[in-house]
């Protein structure tokens, strides 16, 4: 059977009407143990009519994992848009992916947490992440430019990633217990990293 014939905007509703729905599932209950036939349930549709839109549940998790990089690339290419200066751009968007990493994480959880032997990663999903990191990469150069001196943006942007990754999962499992908030820790721990780093350079 066709798809039926919808507008742009009332696909990518539904679309995301399935994303939502998978999502609330995965976190019930594990991404091994949820089916298609159980997100189809969910949804008060028949399994055909969800592989209408997604072949398999590895090609589902792949649209959500890509939508979750493209909402992160856009958010860091916003602060950086919005700050003049190297390190402060640098700090306001490590607030930012914190932030996002809090309030959705469950997506966060899809988009970094699941191991890669659990499912096959449609390409579009390494592109969009690429092109998320590509704007760490660019405030770290941005803070090298500045500072005049030569040095690995890479690196840098990878050394900041994973102090604001470790703050994020440290958060959501509770394990943070210093008598500070989650976001008076982000700027000491994020100029920690950049102090150390431009030494190091």
């Amino acid at each position: 059977m066709a798809r039926p014939s919808y507008s742009t905007e009332q696909r990518e509703e539904i679309e995301q009407r399935i994303c939502d729905t998978a999502m609330a599932l995965f976190a019930q209950h594990g991404y091994r143990s949820v089916s298609m036939r159980a997100i189809a349930a969910e949804l008060g549709w028949s399994a055909p009519a969800l592989y209408r839109y997604y072949g398999n549940k590895d090609a589902l998790l792949g649209s959500i994992r890509a939508a979750g990089f493209a909402q992160l690339e856009s958010l860091l290419a916003a602060v950086r848009a919005e700050t003049d200066s190297g390190p402060e751009a640098v700090m306001a968007a490590m607030r930012a992916y914190v932030m996002f990493g809090m309030e959705h994480s469950e997506l966060y959880r899809l988009m970094y947490e699941l191991d890669q032997g659990e499912f096959t990663q449609p390409p579009e999903v390494g592109q969009a992440r690429k092109r998320a990191f590509h704007q760490a990469e660019l405030m770290a150069q941005d803070i090298l430019d500045e500072a005049g001196q030569p040095g690995d943006a890479n690196r840098m942007a990878h050394l900041m990633w994973i102090a604001a990754h470790g703050l994020i999962a440290l958060a959501v499992a509770s394990q943070l217990d210093l008598g500070q908030t989650l976001d008076e820790l982000i700027e000491p721990v994020i100029g920690t990293v950049l102090t150390g780093i431009q030494h190091s350079e």
